[in-house]
């Protein structure tokens, strides 16, 4: 999902920098849900095994927690234990077919081990913001990759499962890429979906003064692996723009956000819109599916089945819809929606509330909890000459187990905490950490 910047933000960064620095901006920001900042906020699964579940958060310098048990237990990451040299957000993550990890960043991609360890930078994406990640559908040992970085040109990689070798699609080109969804067409073909910001437009002033620049969202798709491209302009929109989804039941069939972090004058925050075109984006296509306040998630089942949520805390909710083209209805109003995955493996539809991950029943949205993140009680095991505890404890001082945040999380027992804030106050500076896993 898209995060987004308010409307005259954009329009100084336009004039000030250009639609490159604009497009990057768009994307770095994020609207605030309020409550506790360590919120779940996605949750990955492998596609040919349906135990190794990923799940990220993107506060106190993100990470992610680790199952190989289908969510009967996991292990945490920090992102330092990424890269080692400065805590970077992960703005993508995938687990790929053989359970291996990888990790887009600002500047490059990371790859990491079936147990979350190892990582090391990928020199072909070095400069490179790896911004999103897709798995082929006929052939799950394929992993395709998108660019999108401000002042290069960017495009479509794709790695064959065989080797750490990346392949370029088609050319590449003058845009920053945002989204990406490759669907099958039939049981042999696919297509590509992309969302991208073409340069900038002018909007007109109401004082006749000088035009504010808003970035073109493009959307995009190709049946020839990237060969060739059918690309459909969005119009003006005071919103940033992304694909969130495409119908596993008719690939012509997309879902777009137009995601909103405008304060309005009452104080409360512009809603988020839900659009869909049955005609892969074609101007003049789109329809309304519903508004949410922040949107927390959007997914289909395999039969056509859709499910978004609203991770508000004054508007919680779960949503379902039957079929592109029928009502929304609200299923459950209980909990923030911070995140929804269907697994068709298992039948399963996954969510994220707050700090719990769990399933929902998708006939009533009723939350059955797996896991509490503020109950994790070791890190990801390494094995012999890695001490990840080491590794993680200055970002999880300043962040997860700050007073602020979640010090009496167990895994923050071997720091001293609580009683730290920002990393000193209150450790205690003999404590070892313990061994990793434990």
């Amino acid at each position: 999902m898209s995060s987004l910047t308010t409307r005259s933000s954009r329009s100084r960064l336009a004039s000030a920098y250009g639609w490159a620095v604009v497009g990057a901006a768009l994307l770095l920001s994020s609207k605030a849900a309020a409550g506790p900042v360590e919120l779940l906020d996605g949750v990955k699964i492998a596609p040919s095994d349906p135990n190794t579940l990923l799940l990220y958060y993107r506060y106190a310098g993100g990470g992610m927690f680790v199952s190989h048990d289908g969510g009967k237990s996991f292990a945490m990451l920090c992102n330092t234990a990424i890269d080692p040299s400065v805590t970077r957000e992960a703005s993508a993550l995938v687990v790929r077919d053989d359970k291996s990890i990888l990790a887009g960043v600002f500047d490059g991609l990371w790859r990491g081990d079936a147990e979350a360890c190892g990582f090391v930078p990928d020199p072909a994406f070095t400069g490179q913001w790896v911004k999103g990640f897709a798995i082929d559908p006929h052939d799950p040992t394929r992993t395709y990759a998108i660019t999108s970085a401000g002042g290069k040109l960017n495009g479509v990689f794709v790695n064959d499962g065989k080797s750490e070798t990346w392949s370029k699609l088609g050319k590449l080109e003058d845009l920053l890429i945002t989204t990406l969804h490759v669907v099958a067409t039939s049981k042999t073909s696919l297509r590509i979906y992309e969302t991208a910001v073409r340069g900038t437009y002018d909007v007109p002033t109401p004082d006749g003064g000088m035009p504010q620049q808003q970035p073109n969202y493009v959307i995009r798709f190709s049946d020839d692996l990237g060969k060739t491209w059918t690309e459909y302009a969005f119009g003006m929109t005071d919103a940033t723009i992304g694909v969130l989804a495409v119908d596993p039941t008719d690939a012509t069939h997309i879902v777009v956000g137009a995601l909103r972090d405008e304060v309005l004058s009452d104080g409360t925050t512009a809603p988020d819109d839900l659009l869909y075109s049955t005609a892969a984006g074609k101007p003049g296509s789109f329809k309304t599916i519903g508004h949410v306040t922040a949107l927390g998630g959007i997914t289909f089942a395999p039969d056509g089945r859709l499910f978004y949520g609203d991770r508000e805390q004054t508007t919680p909710a779960l949503y379902a819809v039957a079929k592109l083209g029928a009502a929304a209805k609200k299923i459950s109003s209980d909990y923030k929606v911070q995140c929804v995955s269907y697994d068709a493996q298992t039948d399963k539809l996954y969510a994220c509330k707050d700090r719990l991950f769990g399933t929902a029943d998708p006939a009533t949205g009723a939350f059955s909890p797996l896991f509490d993140v503020t109950k994790e009680d070791k890190l990801v095991s390494c094995g012999a000459g890695s001490d990840i505890s080491a590794v993680c404890e200055d970002q999880l001082l300043m962040g997860w187990c700050g007073i602020t945040h979640y010090p009496t999380t167990p895994i923050c027992e071997p720091y001293g905490v609580p009683g730290a804030m920002f990393g000193d106050a209150g450790v205690d500076a003999g404590a070892k950490p313990a061994a990793d896993g434990g």
